[in-house]
């Protein structure tokens, strides 16, 4: 029943946000169409935890999921565009696991502790840091989202694998 409520809640959001951006274009009187779709996501979001899901997965598939079929719905519905730096926010996380973090300029790459100095071997490669502190078995990666096609499909490969391989969250 958990995730029964949550995939309504992430409709319902799904929907309130494509038609606000009907109604911003011209057609205020969805606005309250709007209003309802966003209270039903929230309701049905509460259902879900009433039923037991913990916050921390129930706002990340929320969140994640929703953010990805919206930007891919606009794409189809509203012709906007869907970019690869669009695809690099969205698109990263496997089983609950970050593969990926998208930056202007760099990228973090999770490659896990046993490929990290392997890593770091190529160029434009540096030890990936939070705050100070190195972080064990992500990377990151120069150039960021302007890298060629084949360098980024690699580093996201390899990021891929590395999460896939861990217990899902």
């Amino acid at each position: 029943m958990q995730y029964l409520l949550l995939l309504g809640a992430i409709a319902s959001e799904v929907a309130a946000t494509l038609t606000l951006r009907t109604a911003a274009n011209g057609r205020p009187r969805l606005y309250a169409a709007v209003a309802v779709g966003y209270v039903l996501a929230f309701t049905m979001l509460l259902g879900s935890l009433r039923h037991g899901m913990p916050l921390g997965i129930a706002y990340g598939i929320w969140a994640a999921a929703g953010v990805a079929i919206t930007a891919v719905a606009s794409r189809f519905l509203f012709d906007e565009p869907l970019t690869r730096r669009m695809l690099g926010g969205i698109g990263f996380i496997v089983d609950g696991h970050m593969a990926l973090a998208t930056r202007e300029t760099v990228f973090h790459a999770r490659v896990g502790r046993e490929r990290q100095d392997e890593a770091l071997e190529r160029a434009g490669v540096e030890p990936m840091t939070a705050g100070g502190r190195p972080m064990t078995g992500w990377v990151t990666v120069e150039g960021g989202l302007d890298l060629d096609d084949e360098a980024f499909e690699d580093w996201a490969g390899l990021a891929m694998a590395t999460v896939r391989a861990l217990p899902p969250k």
